[in-house]
Order: structure tokens, then sequence, then C-alpha cells
């Protein structure tokens, strides 16, 4: 007999960066349309380069 898990209250994080999201309004826009906007946790995500050592940074 198998039991069944209830689904994990969890959200998954989405990660918005202007270099691959552009616009993310139209982004949330989409996810309220689908009516799966609740499952999602966004996160702006900003990309730094180093111009001495060209290694980039990661900054929420």
């Amino acid at each position: 007999m198998t039991t069944l898990t209830p689904p994990s209250t969890a959200k998954l994080r989405l990660f918005t960066s202007p270099a691959a999201f552009p616009n993310p309004q139209r982004l949330r826009i989409f996810l309220h349309e689908k009516r799966i906007a609740d499952r999602f946790d966004e996160q702006s995500v900003t990309w730094h380069r180093s111009a001495s050592s060209g290694s980039g940074s990661i900054s929420r």
C-alpha cells in the first residue's frame, strides 16, 4: 500500500536579472495568467563584472 504525501509548500525560486529578463513584468503577467504565480518566489539578481579580473559576482 502506498501513502500519498502532500505537495511541498516550499516555493520555487525564480531569479530575474536584467540580462535574462529585459522586461520581468511580462514574466510576472504570464505567471498570473497561468494562475501559477503563487508557486514562485521571485528574487532580483544583478550581475557585476570586475574589469580587473574579468570574473563576475552576483548580488541580490
